[in-house]
């Protein structure tokens, strides 16, 4: 069996050095050089011959650099990593930026389509992700295969935990039926609800309404990400105009844009469960009770079992037992 190697992106050697603790090895480091006309150079500081390699990222487009960035980051060590002569490389995306998935209107790029396209040329042998914002964006990544990977596995316990009794599961759009009719299964809730927006432009919202009895109830929301939260205040408003009881969010992926953190603090939610799958700004304060649930142990075990060729059904929250 080849050697088991993890590397990292420089913004995410936090989440990744768990991973590799967990996997009982460290980081390889990798020296980077910035020229100043922009030009990068990125190097692994020891031999790679040989081994089989995950590379960590998370691309996601909150500062201090923007997605596009991190992809390109992330390029440049699939590229390395060819050149040394590694085994096999496979690109581990914590958050994939896959939101412009499809061509919903004339002369627009398919974003989604092209960033698969680009880490399969750039040499990745294998993909591992968690919660895309849409399951046929594992098929962009052909002809490489795709460990699509879901949170759920900790985030149904971590919520079973909470005890919210008269539970109904709120969707932010029609989209997330199939997210949240499996969570509602696993927890029992008494009724799910759907919200439907009309968006005169992105991150905008101009009329939402709510599809369910929600009067007396205590709600969560469910989300695969959290931009600028503007749904979730939005929903929060509705959800109480309604006569809900507490109100809850959970959001797969924070991303947490402009005033998110602000827009939270208005909302007045009860509580705000994430995981770590994009880091939080240290300095963030919700004024509600924040649950951060890490996945650190899910992408330990899904690395370890690529590496080992064995299978990952025990990864997915329905065949947790």
């Amino acid at each position: 069996m080849n050697k088991l190697t993890i590397a990292s992106t420089q913004s995410d050697a936090n989440f990744s050095s768990k991973v590799a603790h967990l996997l009982h090895t460290n980081l390889i480091p990798i020296t980077m050089t910035n020229y100043a006309d922009g030009n990068k150079k990125r190097q692994f500081s020891r031999s790679i011959r040989g081994n089989d390699i995950y590379i960590i990222a998370s691309l996601h487009g909150t500062s201090p650099i923007g997605s596009a960035v991190r992809l390109e980051n992330l390029k440049y060590l699939i590229h390395a990593a060819k050149l040394a002569s590694a085994s096999r490389v496979t690109v581990v995306i914590t958050y994939f930026e896959g939101r412009d998935d499809r061509k919903s209107s004339p002369r627009m790029d398919i974003t989604a389509l092209r960033w698969a396209n680009e880490i399969v040329n750039a040499g990745a042998d294998r993909v591992i992700t968690m919660d895309l914002h849409a399951d046929q964006i594992v098929g962009f990544f052909d002809p490489i295969p795709v460990d699509h990977l879901f949170a759920s596995l900790n985030l149904i316990p971590a919520i079973k935990r909470m005890h919210i009794k008269n539970l109904v599961l709120v969707s932010p759009d029609v989209g997330g039926s199939k997210r949240i009719e499996k969570y509602a299964d696993y927890l029992n809730a008494v009724d799910i609800a759907f919200i439907t927006k009309r968006r005169p432009r992105p991150n905008a919202i101009k009329e939402m309404r709510i599809s369910g009895n929600v009067s007396g109830k205590n709600c969560l929301l469910l989300d695969d990400l959290i931009d600028t939260a503007g749904t979730f205040f939005n929903a929060t408003t509705k959800l109480r105009e309604m006569e809900a009881n507490e109100i809850h969010a959970c959001g797969i992926h924070s991303l947490m844009s402009g005033d998110a953190v602000r827009m939270i603090q208005k909302s007045k939610l009860t509580s705000l469960t994430v995981t770590d799958t994009i880091p939080l700004q240290p300095d963030a304060d919700f004024h509600t009770k924040l649950n951060i649930i890490s996945v650190t142990d899910i992408f330990a075990a899904a690395i370890s079992a690529a590496h080992r060729g064995t299978s990952i059904s025990h990864l997915f929250i329905e065949n947790k037992n």
